[in-house]
């Protein structure tokens, strides 16, 4: 296993901290250092990584022993706290315990739960991967992402009139769904996000790209903050509730794609019906990238990144309100283009990282997040 641990701060950040969009309001200086703790990629004696940065399904959860799982491919592998592979967690099959299409897992308590398309069910797992439990679900879950009170929350897709045939972006209604330890669901139709999407259907064959999509960050065991627009707006959601309880935004200077980023978007296309659709010209960027939970802080990750600065982080305090931003640059590996693809997990006062390196391998790093009054 390759792995360097570093004895010093790597990474300093003296950086302004600024209200609102107002020029005319006080600039507050904001200190943040980011300590470089671990690094590791894959070794041949070990493992190898496969996918772990797949833009489209990208997943990595830390537990209280600073233990790392990552999700790639059709496995959840596991690393001790000092990046030491210990095994991967599953099996391709479709026997009990086994997966086919693993889509995402959720680490919570000393269990994983995990949820596999095709057959649709959700499997139960300790730590060391022994099965505990598994159910089949009555539909599938497109957006697999809580446990709470031995339920399971999902946010699903409205399915779409199949009487009208288009080529065009629509919103497409996506729902808050619960479901039973039995498996059996419940549509929230009280909690409805539109997903902007650019939506091919002739009859009932449809193709779909999401423009926009759903990014879930945790608060609390029961509240979440999520947002599903193009443009700048974060709901908090409270799962037992099962509704949106405050619904916040700030002024954002919208970002247009640069051309390497444009070009990348431009070529997004498929084939439907003997006929190649590509998906229209996106002006801008979507305003939000990421969501990071740091301590009670919500850390928006925009669509702002300078080159030499690193990606803007916007900072929202436990009540939903903006208290400041600042650029986060971690390494000289991560490019201008690297941020637009950012991925990062945050668990306790650790920030955690699936970068590459110079020849594009993979690999995960672990800071630690020290902030200065």
């Amino acid at each position: 296993m390759k792995k360097n641990i570093a004895a010093s701060v790597s990474v300093i950040f003296f950086l302004f901290l600024f209200f609102g969009a107002n020029p005319a309001q006080a600039e507050v200086e904001h200190k943040i250092l980011f300590k470089k703790v671990l690094e590791f990629s894959d070794d041949s004696e070990d493992f190898f990584f496969k996918y772990p940065d797949n833009p489209y399904n990208r997943q990595m959860q830390v537990d209280c022993k600073g233990n790392i799982y990552i999700l790639d491919a059709n496995r959840i592998l596991k690393f001790d706290s000092s990046g030491r592979f210990i095994k991967n967690l599953m099996s391709h099959g479709q026997g009990p315990g086994e997966v086919t299409r693993l889509r995402n897992f959720i680490l919570r308590n000393d269990k994983i739960y995990i949820y596999n398309h095709y057959p649709d069910k959700i499997i139960i797992k300790d730590k060391k991967g022994a099965l505990v439990k598994e159910f089949r679900t009555t539909e599938s879950l497109d957006k697999f992402f809580a446990v709470y009170a031995k339920n399971y929350y999902s946010f699903n897709e409205e399915l779409l009139d199949l009487t009208i045939n288009y080529a065009k972006i629509i919103d497409v209604d996506w729902y808050l769904i619960r479901v039973s330890s039995k498996g059996k669901i419940e549509t929230v139709k009280d909690c409805k996000l539109p997903i902007k999407s650019f939506i091919v259907k002739k009859g009932r064959n449809i193709s779909e790209i999401r423009i926009a999509k759903i990014l879930v960050a945790q608060l609390k065991d029961k509240t979440f903050f999520v947002t599903h627009s193009t443009e700048y707006e974060v709901k908090l959601l409270d799962i037992k509730k099962k509704k949106v309880v405050k619904t916040f935004k700030r002024d954002y200077q919208r970002q247009e794609p640069p051309p390497e980023v444009a070009k990348k978007l431009n070529i997004q296309a498929f084939g439907f019906l003997g006929k190649v659709y590509r998906r229209p010209p996106q002006k801008y960027l979507n305003d939000i990238q990421q969501l990071l939970v740091h301590g009670d802080n919500l850390w928006v990750a925009t669509s702002t990144v300078d080159e030499k600065k690193g990606v803007l982080i916007d900072i929202f305090n436990k009540d939903c309100e903006f208290s400041g931003s600042f650029y986060l640059k971690l390494s000289d590996r991560l490019g201008y283009l690297d941020y637009f693809s950012f991925h990062a997990y945050i668990f306790d006062s650790f920030l955690y990282t699936i970068e590459s390196d110079k020849d594009d391998n993979p690999r995960v790093v672990k800071y630690e997040i020290i902030t200065a009054e």
